[in-house]
């Protein structure tokens, strides 16, 4: 570890990341899907873990890695990634295609106007999006028998609007839609995401497209017993003040001090990422769970310290991870896993262990 690293560690936030918890979370998918092939979502910075260094750690266990945008694939190629990699998004301008070309991207088409593009360039390679009941992104299903025999087609592609809930009806439907629609065509299908594959086999199919999971998160935010938290953020105590009976903490003065005790403040706010909306909240420490008190800033947030604990400057608390679910945080402001993970800012230093 250099020196600049070093002191972010001791100064400031660090997002601890695991890269063999998703490598244990991706055979989980293996043998949860062990007939599909793996697309492996890494899009917003790989969930917050880092883009690359995730992408170079997945990249021997999977068939292929998937990303949002173009300029998501293009940081992968400019890191040495070689893998083929989707864009899930497609793309947005005659430039982007250009990129995609060049770079060796598969984008996925899912508009009247990308398949317009795509005329120009009828051999390159591209997967299909059709829209089974999602409404967000895709061709019409009655599109598809029209639009394949003009293009390039390697794949099929549609997304569950309810995968965090196995018996919604519209799962099943999704599913009769997109094996409908693709009767009779000869392309490999996709339609499972995170919550598909650990609780609806039937809708593996060719491919399966993990996201959330390879991180420790399940689709509806509970914890599952069989994924890893990949994540853990923890960050330094700054101060500890001791306060009387009346005192008001932080912002608002929200929090008032019903008897003489003490308070620690810890170098981590809403700039880095915690959730100011968190109205309960609990951290975890080598004494055990403390109460968050006050309002969380934009640099800092305060912690109830107990008569005898002996904290000290330095000594860091965990604001997820061991001890405390990602799953808990995120209930407590109201949220899911996702949020917090990809909300995570660039000043948090990550750091990667095996």
């Amino acid at each position: 570890m250099s020196n600049d690293a070093k002191v972010l560690q001791r100064n400031g936030p660090v997002a601890h990341i695991d890269l063999a918890s998703i490598v244990h979370n991706c055979r989980v998918v293996r043998d949860a899907a062990p007939n599909s092939q793996i697309m492996a979502v890494i899009k917003a910075d790989a969930y917050g873990h880092g883009l690359g260094q995730v992408a170079r750690t997945l990249s021997p266990h999977v068939d292929a890695l998937a990303v949002a945008r173009v300029t998501e694939a293009c940081e992968l190629r400019d890191v040495g990634i070689e893998d083929a990699i989707i864009v899930l998004q497609g793309f947005a301008s005659r430039s982007e295609l250009d990129q995609c070309i060049e770079g060796g991207f598969l984008p996925v088409i899912h508009s009247d106007a990308q398949v317009g593009m795509m005329l120009t360039e009828p051999e390159y390679p591209v997967w299909l999006k059709v829209d089974t009941g999602m409404h967000r992104l895709g061709l019409r299903p009655s599109q598809l028998m029209e639009v394949c025999p003009q293009l390039n087609v390697i794949g099929v592609m549609s997304h569950l609007a309810n995968s965090d809930q196995p018996d919604h009806p519209l799962n099943a439907a999704q599913l009769e839609a997109v094996q409908s629609c693709t009767e009779g065509l000869p392309y490999p299908l996709s339609l499972a995401n995170s919550g598909a594959v650990l609780s609806m086999p039937d809708c593996h199919l060719d491919w399966v497209r993990p996201g959330v999971m390879l991180f420790g998160s399940s689709a509806d935010g509970r914890q599952d017993d069989r994924l890893r938290e990949s994540m853990s953020l923890s960050a330094p105590i700054l101060s500890v003040q001791l306060l009387d009976e009346g005192d008001r903490v932080g912002y608002g003065s929200t929090w008032t001090a019903e008897e003489r005790c003490r308070i620690a403040v810890v170098g981590v706010g809403y700039a880095d990422g915690y959730p100011r909306e968190i109205s309960h909240a609990e951290v975890q420490t080598h004494l055990g769970r403390r109460t968050v008190v006050g309002r969380v800033s934009m640099d800092m947030l305060t912690i109830l310290l107990r008569d005898d604990d002996a904290f000290k400057v330095g000594d860091r608390v965990t604001l997820w991870g061991e001890g405390l679910s990602i799953s808990q945080v995120a209930m407590w402001a109201g949220t899911i896993p996702y949020t917090l993970m990809t909300g995570l800012a660039g000043r948090v230093h990550r750091e990667y262990a095996d």
